[in-house]
């Protein structure tokens, strides 16, 4: 059945995505994070650079995340935030490309709106709410269960 919802689009299939869209939202093996997932990000300022308790830098246009036990400044085994913008909800032109980074989570927070991981190169807000719509055009991160 799984297989069925990303295979080419016949009828039954696609009755089956519009009747689960809410359920499942990526492939096997991966899903869409949940509030609190991004939780723990923080950005690089010259306080906890020194003392060491960074987990984010902005480099090349997106923000590296750093696991726990991974050497920071280092992007070998860091995640990448691309710094993609979004797609306006009112007037569908793109905003924030190459300064702001949004990845919807799998949260709502009203029937309408959903929690996002939103990061630009000063901060980092890990569970900001949005709740003027889910019509913005953000990114899906999905992650490995």
């Amino acid at each position: 059945m799984q297989k069925q919802l990303y295979a080419a689009p016949t009828t039954e299939v696609l009755e089956l995505r519009s009747e689960n869209a809410l359920l499942v939202t990526s492939p096997p093996g991966w899903k869409v994070p949940i509030i609190g997932t991004w939780d723990g990000f923080n950005y690089l300022t010259a306080e906890n650079e020194a003392a060491g308790t960074y987990t984010t830098v902005w480099a090349d246009g997106g923000r590296y995340y750093y696991p726990e036990g991974y050497v920071k400044r280092e992007t070998t085994g860091a995640i990448y935030i691309p710094a993609s913008g979004c797609r306006h909800n009112s007037h569908g032109g793109l905003d924030g490309v190459g300064s702001n980074g949004f990845c919807w989570s799998a949260s709502p927070v009203s029937a309408a709106g959903g929690y996002c991981f939103f990061s630009r190169p000063m901060d980092v807000f890990a569970s900001y709410s949005y709740s003027e719509g889910r019509a913005l055009g953000f990114s899906v991160r999905c992650v490995r269960e």
